[in-house]
């Protein structure tokens, strides 16, 4: 009789999705809320979404333990920051932080797919994407997660225009965004069973920060 055959996986795929916006003025960053594996739910009240300073927030996707561990490092590296430079760290000084800290793990790489949001120094949206190795780049609109290849191409014909004419842009419109993304994550919620239960927008603009939340559906 054969032995069963063990091998060491220390990941898990925990799913969900994440999406950020950025506009001329203003960033919109959002997830679901649902942790699951393979068939079963692990909580339903979870956001993916974490506020790293005042307006600046992250999300992340992947492994939810990994994911937990990245942003209690990144949290206590931005204190750090904020501590010795006695100033607020900057998008772009938080975008090159995020990339050097999952650059540093590449040999045993965090599993989360990570989106930075914030405003930059002239008070314009910005929107980082990284893989889980710290390659990163700065993008207009981003999905990452178990629901992303549908997500991704609504927010490229959608926001970025892609097969569109001009009259059909709406992204420099927080609320327009807002009702769009929830549009989108009840899409994804009927076709990825990884995404759903709730939702959770931060719109980060120059008046400051709003919370929307919405339902998906819990089956």
């Amino acid at each position: 009789m054969e032995r069963a055959k063990t091998e060491f996986n220390p990941y898990s795929w925990n799913g969900g999705s994440v999406v950020a916006i950025a506009g001329e003025n203003f960033v919109t960053i959002a997830s679901d809320t649902r942790i699951s594996q393979d068939y079963s739910i692990h909580s339903r009240a979870t956001p993916k979404i974490t506020e790293l300073s005042k307006n600046l927030y992250v999300g992340v996707c992947g492994f939810h333990g990994d994911a937990q561990a990245f942003i209690k490092q990144i949290k206590s590296l931005v204190k750090d920051y904020l501590m010795n430079h006695k100033n607020k760290i900057s998008v772009s000084s938080a975008a090159q932080l995020i990339g050097n800290t999952l650059y540093y793990r590449r040999f045993f790489p965090y599993y989360a797919y990570v989106i930075l949001a914030g405003l930059d120094e002239q008070g314009k949206g910005a929107v980082y994407a990284y893989d889980p190795v710290g390659s990163f780049e700065r993008v207009p609109h981003k999905s990452v997660g178990s629901g992303n290849h549908f997500i991704q191409p609504l927010l490229d014909n959608q926001i970025g225009l892609n097969h569109q004419g001009p009259e059909a842009d709406f992204s420099n419109n927080p609320s327009e965004v807002n009702n769009f993304i929830k549009d989108v994550f009840r899409s994804v919620s009927e076709r990825d069973i990884y995404t759903g239960d709730g939702g959770v927008i931060m719109t980060i603009g120059p008046h400051g920060e709003s919370k929307t939340e919405f339902v998906l559906r819990h089956d």
